[in-house]
Parts: C-alpha cells; sequence; structure tokens
C-alpha cells in the first residue's frame, strides 16, 4: 500500500475515500501521530490519484481547515511582528540601534563586497517607531494569508528569500549610493506571493481564462500604492514583490491544493530552517564586520 493522502482530520480523509469508493478504487485508511493517511494499492495509485485531483479541480472553494487563514497562521505572523517591535525596543532600550544599524543594514556597497548576510539582517531593523509599527502591523496583514496558503514553514521561507533577493537586487542595481533597513521589502514579498498564488491557481483551473494577469498586476498596484512616498525605498519594494511573484508560482503551480506539496513535519523543519538562517546572518554581522 502506497500512502495517497494525508490530512490532520479524519473528515477530510474520509470525504477523499469516499471519492475513491464512487470510482471502485479500494482503499485504506490509519492514524499515526495525530495524522490520518489514506493509502490504496501500488496498482490502483495512478488511478487513485487522478480522481482525486479532478475532484480537487471541482471543489476549490473547499479548501482545506488549516489553509483558510485560521487561529495558527494569525498567531504565527502576529508573533513574528512582535518579535519585530521587540528587536527595535531592545536596540533603544540598550543603546545598540546605531551598531546594530550599522553592522546589519542594506548598505549596497557593504552587500558587494561579500557581505550578503545584510540582505536578512536589514529587514529585521527599522529607523524609528512609526516604521516598524507599520510594518509590524502589515506584516499581521500580508503574511498570515501567505502562510495559511502556502503553509507555515514554506511560507516564511519564501517571505525572507523574497526579502533578501529583493535587498540584493537592489544593491546591485544602486551599487554604492543606497542604505536602507526594514522588514518591508519581505513584506512586499509576500504581497507578491499572494498574488502568484491566485494567478497559478487561477490558471490551472481555468478560473479566469486569460485574465489571471489581473492579480498580478493587482500585487504591483498594491505597490505603487502603500511603497511610495518620502523616505520609501521604492525599487526594494517593487524587487521584494516581483522576487514574491517569482518564487511563489511554481511552487503554487505544483499544488493540487493548498497544502498538497509540503507535509506538515516538513513546514516545522522549513520554518525552523528560516529561523536559523536570520539567526546566523546576525551571527556574521556581529563577528565578521
Amino acid at each position: 500500500m502506497g500512502v495517497l493522502r494525508s490530512h490532520h482530520t479524519e473528515e477530510k480523509i474520509n470525504e477523499w475515500a469516499l471519492v475513491l469508493s464512487s470510482g471502485s478504487i479500494p482503499y485504506e485508511i490509519s492514524q499515526r501521530d495525530g495524522l490520518f493517511t489514506l493509502s490504496v494499492e501500488e496498482r490502483f495509485f495512478q488511478k487513485a490519484d487522478t480522481l482525486l485531483r479532478e475532484y480537487d479541480k471541482e471543489n476549490l472553494l473547499s479548501l482545506p481547515e488549516e489553509q483558510q487563514g485560521g487561529a495558527a497562521q494569525s498567531f504565527s505572523a502576529l508573533a513574528v511582528s512582535s518579535l519585530l517591535v521587540a528587536f527595535f525596543a531592545l536596540g533603544k532600550l540598550t543603546g545598540l540601534e546605531p551598531d546594530l544599524l550599522r553592522i546589519g543594514s542594506a548598505s549596497a556597497q557593504k552587500i558587494l563586497q561579500g557581505e550578503l548576510w545584510r540582505t536578512v539582517t536589514a529587514l529585521t531593523l527599522h529607523a524609528d517607531l512609526l516604521h516598524v509599527l507599520s510594518n509590524a502591523f502589515a506584516c499581521w496583514v500580508f503574511c498570515a494569508p501567505v502562510i495559511s496558503l502556502y503553509g507555515t514553514g514554506a511560507g516564511w521561507a519564501l517571505i525572507l528569500l523574497s526579502g533578501a533577493s529583493g535587498n540584493l537586487i537592489t544593491a546591485l542595481i544602486y551599487h554604492t549610493a543606497h542604505n536602507s533597513v526594514g522588514a518591508s521589502t519581505a513584506l512586499f514579498g509576500a504581497v507578491g506571493l499572494l498574488g502568484a498564488w491566485r494567478c497559478a491557481f487561477g490558471r490551472r483551473y481555468r478560473l479566469l481564462g486569460r485574465r489571471t494577469w489581473i492579480y498580478i498586476a493587482g500585487t504591483l498596484a498594491l505597490v505603487a500604492v502603500i511603497g511610495v512616498g518620502e523616505n520609501v525605498d521604492l525599487l526594494s519594494h517593487l524587487f521584494g514583490a516581483v522576487m514574491g511573484v517569482l518564487f511563489g508560482f511554481p511552487v503554487a503551480r505544483k499544488m493540487s491544493s493548498p497544502s498538497s506539496l509540503v507535509t506538515q513535519n516538513a513546514q516545522f523543519t522549513i520554518a525552523a530552517g528560516s529561523a536559523a538562517v536570520v539567526l546566523l546572518c546576525w551571527i556574521c554581522a556581529l563577528y565578521l564586520t
């Protein structure tokens, strides 16, 4: 027997089992460590997988419970938002803020000289209280739906990757005359990931036909509306959103349902790995700068 699908609720497994029954495909349901699995014999595997994929296409509005922006996703986004504010407060209260900005900002010149960790550390630094509070709020608004769709681990990893890549590309363009801080590049990466998901989702199931480009246009419009202003780094915002689209689109296209690409255990591992990357980058900033 091969595992066809897994889910944390028995109800969803029974729903898929009913679909297999309608196709006269024998199956077996088991439970282990709080996770229910649906298995079929190898000779029926391809037929069963195709049948469930077709069922997913016909029931796009019935997204899995954990992919509907539930409490876990909101808590995760709120936790990261709180950490941004706490890190800013720590720098202020200890008097370390000038040193942190010096060794961790996204200085284009320093990045191009090999200090690549700055593309990540800069995402955790902010210029003033208003800056960090606005980004913390935006983190909660935009990141919760991203991790709801891509999963907690994959979602945060893609957000971090989009933000760091956006800072790197900005440095490559400015070369020397540029220095910035703020999580907003990663947050616009989250906006891009949302646009990429909707675009890929619509293209796969032909919900919008040739009009799926509207979602990408909407993402860029949002960049123009809330990413422009005095002392706002428009270019890094734009590249953050673009990288979110580029990274998110191929991932979303491979998903037959929002949580099908990465297992729950893998999501936890990826989330821990993303946190470790941020910590490692700060270690590099502290000891190599």
